[in-house]
């Protein structure tokens, strides 16, 4: 575990609790109002507190979390009803959660010996009696079997069947058997399908499925009843679905597909799918990280992996994705292979689960792609039924405001594409947007002028919320407004300074007081929309990483790479400029640098080459360096290569980074052959040609034998500074 992941856990964490922190304060002040949506938010949070404390293990912070969660499931699902016991019990659990954090961020020095205070109030509040339709206790076997009477007629009733056959295998199973349980509700799961099935069966499904990873522990007990009890739930749930149906009793009803893309089922279309995409990623992205620049892995590391996969599989199946399932599983077979020592946790190990990770990611974003289509091609509401008032519709509208230009990135997330994906004219909506006033929704308006129905309008928010579910919590501002915007906070600066040396202005007057009060709020505006544009390096640097992988593992050399200077922030549009020159770079220093095990054995350096990335703020400049040990450039070589083709005058006196920038040239490598990694000329030439559109510049030092160090030097940001 490096330092740097514990700070972006600390600062994520941070985020997260605050967030939940303002919910439930929220709450507590009105605890019989509670919004399903903020209360999904907050069970997000703690969720995802749960995921990266375990991946960084960390027991305590993991242990409470999970068990903040289990009561803000309960929450959404209606199983328990706010009340201030509730929230009064959250609240202290995230006032619990964020000691721990400022204990990791060397803010506080002590915690309490144990969580078990908020755990056991939280665990009281669980356990209490849930809703009139849940059991109480796990039904016993012979009241599962009496309570299935001859109404077997009816696709609803069908089910009930099922969950009476999943319970009785439970019960004869035991805890004990953790495979026998997971695949009995891997069957249910299934079943469901098919037929009828109460919406809020899919919620209840997911609570099983999370139970099943504590069945070897120490709550392996607690879990397998809790297993038994979300069964029951199951069973009540299809009861009320079968008392609701007024031809419940006939025999030739036909079976209610209730699928994701059914736009007849309460839960909306997107926002299952959209889960699941989430989670897919996050999952891929922790098996990524535990296998990326390791060579060895232990036991607990390859079932991280295979966990991984695994509930990759599970969850899409659950969903009906065939094509994710089969494709996690085939990769969770190879790694199974691994895990019981037929095969061995080498590098090989590592590549097969990158590929795997590769492929999955492919196929995760063709559901996400597919998201749209399936919303879109929902069906219309029934003949009299009047479409709800889509609280997603308002806020994606709202979003929507005034936005006009084309978006530049993934097709479907501005509510405009949306909407001519739907239908809409383009045209219409293009001249509606045009003519948006502050406050004024386009949603709105188009239902208003004719151009659109609401139905639409419900649709394309819809999706637009599930594809924000999927991405990061920002708000994507066009470049050109932040322009402005600074252009117009110098302009106010300019106007500031007038008046503060205005020679009528009389020094010390009250006036003069306000005057100065005013030109330091004004600095301190410009040095805030200066940082809009700032971003950090982390994305950019740690992109490399996989880079470095993949071409160290295609030409059979072993490298170190590190990273350093991360959180130094640069303008955005020079963070994504510099993407391409720093892959071109980093390709080079392997490909070129870094020598071959066996020649640096021979050479008496480690076999596995070192390469370090770093960053550092040098005035109004950022220094960027790419650091190699490697075998180093001989600069006559060079000259002599650069004759050879003919790309300098052989007669031009040059000086030793002369030399070196001959690297840079259009169409130089000293490549003996051209392979899919370098020998084309092309590389180096990008890296020079962006650095200095980006006015900045490159300078090399190299000795033989001993390596090179690239350091490239730009300007913090494009804008004007002092």
């Amino acid at each position: 575990m490096t330092d740097d992941m514990m700070s972006e856990f600390v600062a994520e964490a941070s985020d997260h609790l605050t967030r939940a922190e303002e919910i439930l304060l929220a709450f507590s002040r009105q605890p019989d109002q509670e919004d399903a949506e903020a209360v999904n938010a907050c069970f997000r949070s703690l969720h995802t507190i749960k995921g990266c404390s375990g991946f960084l293990d960390l027991p305590r912070i993991q242990h409470l979390s999970h068990a903040g969660e289990q009561i803000l499931d309960a929450l959404r699902t209606h199983e328990l009803k706010g009340s201030a016991a509730v929230f009064d019990a959250l609240l202290l659990t995230v006032a619990r959660l964020q000691e721990h954090v400022a204990v990791l961020n060397g803010q506080a020095a002590t915690l309490p010996e144990t969580d078990d205070d908020c755990v056991q109030q939280l665990e009281s509040l669980r356990r209490a009696p849930a809703a009139p339709a849940t059991p109480a206790t796990p039904p016993t076997l012979s009241q599962v079997l009496s309570s299935v009477g001859g109404t077997a007629s009816t696709p609803a009733a069908d089910t009930l069947d099922a969950i009476s056959a999943a319970i009785s295998e439970l019960i004869v199973t035991g805890v004990g058997d953790v495979a026998a349980v997971t695949a009995v509700i891997e069957r249910l799961a299934q079943r469901m399908l098919h037929g009828a099935w109460n919406p809020q069966s899919r919620s209840v499904m997911t609570r099983m499925r999370h139970l099943l990873d504590g069945l070897s522990g120490a709550t392996a007990l607690d879990n397998f009843q809790q297993i038994l009890k979300q069964c029951g739930q199951l069973e009540a749930l299809q009861r009320a679905l079968l008392a609701s149906a007024p031809e419940s009793n006939s025999a030739s009803a036909a079976p209610m597909q209730v699928s994701v893309a059914d736009s007849s089922a309460p839960m909306q279309p997107g926002d299952a799918l959209g889960e699941f995409i989430s989670e897919a990623n996050e999952l891929l992205n922790q098996a990524e990280s535990t296998v990326i620049g390791k060579t060895s892995f232990d036991a607990e590391q390859v079932n991280s992996v295979f966990r991984a996969f695994h509930t990759v599989k599970g969850m899409a199946a659950y969903m009906d994705q065939p094509a994710v399932e089969h494709g996690a599983h085939r990769f969770e077979a190879q790694i199974q292979a691994v895990r019981d020592g037929s095969e061995k946790a080498d590098e090989s190990f590592a590549a097969q689960v990158l590929k795997g990770v590769d492929a999955l990611r492919e196929l995760v974003a063709g559901v996400k792609r597919e998201m749209i289509t399936g919303i879109q091609s929902s069906t219309a509401p029934r003949a009299g039924e009047q479409p709800a008032a889509s609280s997603a519709a308002s806020s994606g509208s709202s979003a929507m405001a005034g936005e006009t230009q084309a978006t530049t990135g993934p097709s479907g997330e501005r509510l405009g594409d949306l909407l001519a994906d739907v239908g809409v004219s383009r045209q219409a909506i293009e001249q509606t947007a045009a003519t948006l006033k502050p406050g004024e929704r386009i949603g709105d308006k188009l239902v208003a002028e004719g151009a659109a129905t609401r139905q639409q309008v419900e649709k394309a928010a819809s999706a637009q919320q599930a594809l924000k579910a999927t991405g990061d919590v920002f708000s994507r501002v066009a470049t050109a407004k932040l322009e402005e915007l600074m252009n117009q906070v110098g302009e106010l600066l300019i106007a500031q300074a007038m008046v503060q040396h205005n020679p009528e202005l009389q020094p010390n007057s009250n006036l003069a007081q306000a005057v100065g009060r005013q030109g330091r709020i004004l600095r301190n505006l410009q040095v805030l929309s200066l940082s809009l544009r700032m971003v950090p390096l982390r994305g950019t640097f740690q992109k490399m990483a996989r880079v470095v992988y993949d071409t160290a593992k295609k030409l059979g050399k072993q490298v170190d790479f590190t990273l350093g200077g991360e959180d130094t922030e640069i303008d955005r549009t020079l963070a994504e400029t510099m993407g391409d020159p720093l892959m071109h770079m980093v390709r080079n220093a392997i490909d070129h640098g870094i020598e071959m095990p066996d020649v640096r054995t021979k050479n008496g350096k480690p076999i596995a080459g070192k390469i370090r990335l770093e960053a550092f703020q040098a005035g109004d400049d950022v220094v960027i360096r790419l650091i190699d040990d490697g075998g180093g450039m001989d600069p006559q070589r060079l000259r002599a290569k650069a004759i050879e083709k003919g790309l300098i005058d052989p007669n031009t006196p040059m000086d030793e980074q002369a030399c070196f920038q001959i690297i840079f040239l259009p169409g130089f490598s000293t490549a003996a052959k051209v392979t899919d990694v370098s020998g084309r000329g092309v590389g180096m030439d990008v890296v020079r040609r962006q650095v200095e559109e980006a006015n900045g510049t490159v300078h090399i030092a190299s000795g033989i034998g001993k390596g090179t160090t690239f350091t490239i030097r730009l300007p913090m940001t494009t804008a004007i500074l002092d």
